[in-house]
């Protein structure tokens, strides 16, 4: 979501993987898992509800790298599952198997102070 989320309000996360056949989707509550599906809902957010939501997408066969890229430039700034971004700027991540690549939307991210982690 994007915006200001005020307690009482209801959020709508959404994630998506382009994969065939269709990969199955996980959300995760910094380490703890807390559903299946693309669509997680949270009615009536509260304090209780702060803190890292990931998604995980697993797709068979998987995907055997991840290449990061910033908006822009050609050459990878990184690779793995995981990227940390000592700059402001737009990224997204390539994810390669046997059966090619696919592209993830580009992200913003802001670095204030210290580096942001993405995680897919």
């Amino acid at each position: 979501p994007s915006g200001e989320i005020v307690e009482g309000d209801s959020v709508i996360l959404n994630c998506s993987s382009d994969s065939n056949p269709p990969a199955e989707i996980s959300w995760f509550k910094g380490r703890m898992f807390v559903r299946s599906g693309r669509v997680y809902s949270i009615s009536k957010i509260s304090s209780d509800h702060s803190g890292e939501y990931k998604c995980n997408s697993d797709s068979n066969p998987p995907a055997l790298n991840f290449s990061w890229f910033k908006e822009d430039e050609s050459s990878a700034v990184g690779s793995g599952q995981s990227f940390s971004a000592l700059q402001s700027g737009r990224f997204y991540c390539e994810a390669h198997n046997q059966h090619g690549s696919q592209r993830s939307d580009a992200v913003t991210v802001t670095v204030k102070g210290r580096a942001s982690h993405l995680l897919i």
